[in-house]
């Protein structure tokens, strides 16, 4: 039942339906138990196509954002306050929190050198935005009365930036994982609307299906993703190897050339329903990152049921630790090294030992898990100083 005295307004300007995006959907979703809830984001920001417009823009928006003096608890999707707030004084009538997802795009101006190196692997436009980025983004710190931070990670990496750039001595974080993707609703519109879901999926017994979601960001290593499965085709000939990747385009045209190796490259913006479908059908999801503020599609894959064999950074040892309840069949790949032939062995090894896949099921336990962790979330938002 909702609570008609504590009101909480959640503040997005990032809505391409991603990690941010989801993550800030779920927190409303949890909220909203306890809470009168209203949501504000910038409606704007998909139509605008050219990146350094939209980015000006997004400031702007951010900066001079209409919200109401009586609002007494704001949190922000993305660590940069408006002028109104960076020019606030902390008092016990209101709340203001902001939630930090990872560091990807924060500066340090200790290291001239360093900084000089950022600006000549960037560009000057990508350098300055960093640079904006960085400048609020502290300022935003000093001003927040607590942080949500989405791993133990994140967690870590913030209190180091804080002691680095020596803004505050004592803070409020709160470590609040992402719920999966797909609530139970979403999954429920999916079988109501899927006329025949088959328990056992027409897969052969010689096939493969990987299912792959990545993105553009050097951190996450998509460059590698193609060699990896050429290798895989080439040492398994009699078999089929069936590719599914979501969230960045690849140029295809230069792979090797391959009878048994069918990769299928999706938009970077695609329905629920499509992610879902795949990932029903797929024995083995992969993750080439090197930096992740936490990795919901990790997340989705394990609760799907899906084998898993990602990156072994601190954040998906996180994942496996609190997660692996619901799924064992988890590898973390150590490769400092031979990164492509790493990568290869664990496929191949989860490749000798396909189950049978029951779509039913996956949906099924997909539901429960759901379930569980929406509960466990339930007791970590009473965390949050809403006042």
């Amino acid at each position: 039942m909702n609570n008609s005295i504590s009101k909480v307004n959640i503040i997005l300007s990032t809505p391409n339906n991603r990690g941010i995006h989801r993550y800030s959907n779920s927190l409303l979703d949890i909220l909203k138990i306890n809470y009168v809830c209203r949501y504000k984001t910038f409606k704007l920001y998909n139509k605008i196509f050219l990146k350094n417009l939209r980015f000006v823009f997004q400031i702007f928006w951010e900066l001079f954002i209409n919200f109401s003096k009586k609002d007494k608890n704001l949190i922000f999707t993305y660590p940069r306050l408006p002028i109104r707030l960076l020019i606030r004084k902390k008092n016990k009538g209101s709340s203001v929190g902001i939630v930090v997802y990872d560091f990807i795009q924060c500066i340090s101006f200790v290291n001239i050198f360093s900084t000089f190196l950022i600006l000549k692997s960037n560009g000057l436009i990508d350098f300055l935005k960093k640079v904006i980025h960085t400048l609020l983004f502290n300022k935003s710190l000093v001003k927040s009365d607590y942080f949500i931070v989405i791993s133990e990670d994140t967690k870590k990496k913030l209190l180091n930036w804080i002691k680095k750039i020596n803004l505050i001595n004592q803070v409020k974080i709160i470590v609040l994982h992402p719920l999966p993707s797909f609530n139970e609703l979403v999954i429920k519109n999916f079988i109501k609307s899927s006329q025949n879901i088959n328990g056992k999926k027409n897969i052969k017994s010689n096939q493969l299906n990987i299912i792959c979601v990545t993105g553009n960001s050097p951190s996450k290593r998509k460059e590698i993703l193609l060699p990896i499965f050429e290798k895989l085709a080439s040492r398994n000939p009699d078999k089929i190897i069936n590719i599914s990747i979501f969230g960045t385009e690849l140029n295809l045209e230069n792979i090797q050339s391959s009878n048994n190796l069918k990769i299928t490259n999706f938009q970077t913006n695609v329905e629920d329903k499509v992610l879902i479908e795949t990932y029903i059908s797929s024995h083995i999801y992969i993750s080439t990152s090197s930096e992740e503020g936490f990795g919901i599609p990790f997340l989705d894959a394990i609760l799907f049921g899906c084998s898993c064999v990602c990156s072994d950074i601190q954040v998906y040892k996180e994942i496996k630790k609190k997660y692996s309840k619901f799924n064992q069949n988890i590898s973390l790949v150590n490769s400092k090294n031979d990164i492509i032939n790493s990568f290869y062995k664990y496929l191949q090894l989860q490749f000798d030992n396909l189950e049978t896949i029951n779509s039913k099921k996956r949906l099924q336990k997909y539901i429960m898990n759901y379930k569980s962790i929406f509960e466990e979330h339930l007791n970590e938002i009473k965390k949050i100083p809403i006042v």
